[in-house]
């Protein structure tokens, strides 16, 4: 028997993994958490549930806290558990895309970085936010800033700057929306047009 959660801890666990994450049946998915970081493990339990009603295969890994942070070597059981995921949901404060990499552009796994590690967050508007309007806002201005060349920012008090728009330089960055990406950041935050 699953455990039981309160409604709105499940709605913003569906929105990260299902939503926005795009998790589906049949994906592998590993769900990481570090150990000495806050992360509920009510959180990763509902997480863990929620993959599981769609008929993912879930593992959950609990892992040390990387104290050098971008620098630090995963531990190869990390590394070889990631690489065979279809999906890793990462709920931690210190494992950087630099770990990972290698394993989004080679192996094709998807990475949703959860940032509502705690209950009261998951729970939150935030948390709760609808992915449609998060991709239509996405879709607007990512399709303008893609289109430009030039930018010019100017205030009243006299700010004048300028200069040219950089194309997209990040391999894993070929949509114009975040949600069902290869690499997705939840809840939503800032536009990821800016490299």
């Amino acid at each position: 028997m699953l455990p039981a959660f309160p409604p709105e801890l499940l709605r913003g666990a569906r929105n990260c993994v299902i939503h926005y994450g795009g998790v589906k049946k049949g994906d592998q998915v590993v769900i990481v958490s570090e150990l000495g970081s806050y992360i509920d493990p009510v959180v990763v339990q509902a997480q863990a549930t929620v993959c599981q009603e769609v008929g993912a295969e879930v593992q959950v890994l609990w892992t040390k806290r990387l104290t050098d942070s971008w620098w630090e070597e995963l531990s190869p059981i990390v590394r070889a558990a990631v690489g065979a995921a279809d999906v890793v949901l990462q709920n931690s404060q210190s494992i950087g895309k630099t770990h990972l990499l290698d394993m989004m552009l080679n192996k094709k796994v998807r990475r949703i970085r959860n940032y509502a590690t705690d209950v009261i967050l998951l729970c939150s508007e935030w948390a709760n936010f609808p992915v449609e309007v998060q991709d239509l806002v996405e879709i607007k201005v990512n399709t303008r800033l893609r289109e430009a060349k030039a930018y010019r920012i100017t205030t009243p008090a006299g700010t004048d700057i300028n200069g040219e728009i950089a194309r997209t330089i990040r391999p894993w960055r070929k949509d114009i929306k975040r949600s069902k990406g290869m690499n997705v950041s939840f809840p939503p935050s800032v536009f990821r047009a800016m490299e």
